[in-house]
């Protein structure tokens, strides 16, 4: 059984970064979040019967429990009083790692790694993990250069150019992460644990114990790389860090160079005060390590790390850095305005429009939908408050002594905890400029779990109890497992179909096939609720509805159809009140409505649906717009002034908020 579930860990670390799939909605995340669902699932199920079965001592280091169990009761308990209890707990339609599930599934994953994994198995999971990264940057350097196997695999065609303009694989190597600052970070973290075995493998160095000295020799002995010293064994390490950071250079991820060369020179400091005397040691590292932090924030905030980019010349693109600022700002006020557990887990697409600073306004992205908050910490300050901030910070803590104290404690394991303790300050930069994905919060969870095993020895079991003679509580206790294991995979099968008819659906719509959509969309509802679902299947309704107007006998038809979508907006928003995209449907839809029944109170009903977007969101231009155009409507239908009035004001109000809103303008001087 153990071996069993090692060999599901591994799989852990092989499949989730290469797995996509152009059938789902959305291409990387979902696929990869689903696989940890079911990897997580299995390994809980096969973990209970082993238990049930071996009696294996527990090992529960309070060290890192406590701190855990506090960060997922926070999570619960900002679950609860979410603005949207369904996105907290299965994550962000369209992103997913963060939820309620997800952030249990990982500690599942922390809790049976330290149970069954040893040292020696660690060093295999982590060589494992090099290949599979290797892969990745193999699938990338081929896109970056035309050759791109996802081409190949999804359309038959071995080029780069099946992508839409937001993926360019020849600008920003993305390969199969799904975004050049995701793949940045996946490859920072490896960089460290192949420059441990680069370190490991030299051959001048056996009799050096440490990585401090082995650094110190490697340095004062690399004239001997021109010499007849074999290389054999390292060269592979070698060619791979090479390519490694060329391959983090060409995703242009500035936060995962920033992070590779600060934990570089972190690494340095540490190697360079190695001989200082005990007693000043730690406070000299210290003290070096704020200085470089903050130097290197300075130097941030002052733009002076940038890398040039190929955009169109006739685009005024806002510095994403400066975009950001403005983002953390809108979050910082959003963790002010729900200071105790925040917005809920994964909230933070809907509950940033609360808070959304009016600079975002005219940034070249004002219209955009952020998911996150771009930086981890502010992100969960937002969503789970500071309760959960601190929950989340708790747990980092924990790892950072699990680093420092078991390096100390097992000096023989000091080399590549160094090296995994600066993999894991990779992840907490990157996560500072940018959110964790599903494969980099495996590491943030694993890495530390890594290091608490090399003290472990081989599982010893207390008791071995033949199943056959085992007592009918612990056969049925077992049957339950394996039931409640089997209906846990039934729903994810049902999930990801779910997803693929969501994604068909999307593809009908695209073409005013809405016929077709709310057949799809109908049977998706049916295998897996989600709100995203519904608020489409309400506006495809309503769009169906307008269409059958036009038929003969069609006033019937539609007048079914408007209910059935105005049922289906209706339940969306009884459940998530505070969502303004779905109040937003409402209003669109209701317009929709007013063009079949050319009953005004429709049109009233959509400004209502506006007026409540803008008392949610103060600053949100386009909801302003929307306003103005429906005043504008309600004028010519009634030709009453005072909806003139209106129309000019609103529209006066979204383009004070952004000056250059070309729609606004227009529909201003029809309304003038």
């Amino acid at each position: 059984m153990v071996g069993i579930l090692k060999k599901l860990f591994y799989s852990l670390f092989i499949v989730p970064p290469l797995l996509m799939s152009s059938q789902t909605s959305e291409m990387f995340e979902f696929n990869k979040m689903l696989f940890i669902y079911l990897i997580s699932v299995i390994v809980f199920g096969l973990w209970c019967i082993h238990y049930i079965v071996r009696r294996p001592q527990l090992y529960l280091p309070k060290i890192v429990l406590i701190p855990l169990v506090i960060f997922v009761i926070s999570m619960i308990a900002s679950t609860f009083q979410s603005i949207d209890p369904h996105t907290s707990l299965f994550g962000y339609y369209g992103r997913w790692n963060g939820g309620l599930i997800s952030i249990i599934s990982f500690i599942v994953l922390f809790f049976v790694f330290i149970q069954v994994f040893t040292k020696e198995h660690v060093h295999t999971l982590l060589k494992i993990s090099l290949v599979a990264s290797a892969i990745v940057m193999l699938w990338g350097f081929l896109a970056k250069f035309g050759l791109d196997l996802s081409c190949l695999v999804f359309v038959r065609e071995l080029s780069n150019t099946c992508w839409t303009a937001q993926f360019q694989p020849s600008i920003r190597m993305f390969s199969t992460l799904g975004q050049p600052n995701w793949l940045g970070s996946y490859l920072a973290i490896h960089f460290f644990i192949a420059l441990y075995y680069f370190l490991n493998s030299y051959p001048l160095l056996k009799d050096h114990e440490s990585t401090l000295d082995k650094m110190r020799h490697v340095l004062s002995k690399f004239h001997l790389l021109k010499e007849s010293h074999p290389f054999g064994r390292h060269l592979f390490y070698v060619v791979y860090l090479i390519f490694n950071f060329l391959a983090i250079y060409f995703t242009k991820s500035r936060s995962s160079l920033l992070a590779v060369g600060l934990m570089l020179l972190v690494g340095g400091i540490v190697v360079v005060t190695s001989r200082i005397a005990k007693t000043q040691r730690s406070w000299v590292r210290l003290t070096a390590i704020v200085i470089l932090f903050s130097a290197v924030m300075l130097l941030v905030n002052a733009r002076t790390f940038s890398l040039d980019e190929k955009l169109p010349e006739n685009l005024e693109i806002t510095d994403s850095f400066e975009i950001r600022k403005i983002v953390w700002s809108g979050a910082v006020d959003l963790g002010k305005k729900y200071p105790f557990l925040g917005t809920g887990p994964e909230t933070f697409a809907y509950s940033y429009f609360f808070t959304k600073p009016v600079e975002h306004n005219n940034t070249s992205e004002w219209d955009f939908v952020y998911n996150k908050a771009h930086n981890e910490y502010l992100n969960y300050l937002a969503t789970t408050g500071y309760i959960g901030l601190l929950g989340y910070m708790a747990f980092l803590g924990s790892a950072g002594i699990i680093f420092i104290s078991y390096a100390k404690k097992y000096h023989a394991d000091e080399q590549v905890i160094f090296m995994l303790a600066l993999g894991y300050g990779t992840i907490l930069i990157t996560n500072f400029f940018g959110f964790s994905t599903s494969t980099i919060q495996l590491f943030l969870f694993l890495i530390p779990a890594m290091v608490v095993v090399f003290n472990q020895k081989e599982p010893v079991d207390i008791e071995i109890e033949d199943i056959h003679n085992s007592t009918l509580q612990s056969k049925l206790i077992i049957v339950g497992i394996i039931v409640s294991s089997v209906l846990c995979v039934s729903y994810l099968q049902r999930y990801h179909k779910a997803d693929r008819l969501f994604k068909q659906a999307k593809d009908q719509i695209y073409q005013d096939e809405y016929q077709k959509a709310v057949l799809l969309l109908t049977r998706a509802i049916k295998l897996k609720y989600e709100h995203v679902y519904e608020d489409q299947l309400s506006s495809s309704l309503a769009h169906l509805a307008f269409i059958s107007s036009f038929g003969e006998d069609g006033r019937t038809r539609s007048l079914n159809l408007l209910k059935l979508s105005n049922d289906a907006n209706a339940h969306t928003l009884r459940k998530i009140p505070k969502n303004i995209q779905y109040w937003k449907t409402r209003a669109k839809n209701h317009y929709l409505y007013f063009q079949v029944t050319r009953d005004v109170a429709d049109l009233e009903r959509s400004v209502e649906s506006m007026q409540h977007v803008i008392s949610l969101a103060p600053n949100d231009v386009q909801s302003y717009y929307m306003l103005g155009l429906f005043y504008s409507v309600l004028a010519q239908e009634t030709g009453e002034d005072s909806y003139k009035a209106k129309a000019i004001e609103s529209t006066q109000t979204s383009l004070k908020l952004r000056p250059c809103y070309i729609d606004a303008k227009e529909l201003l001087d029809r309304s003038l």
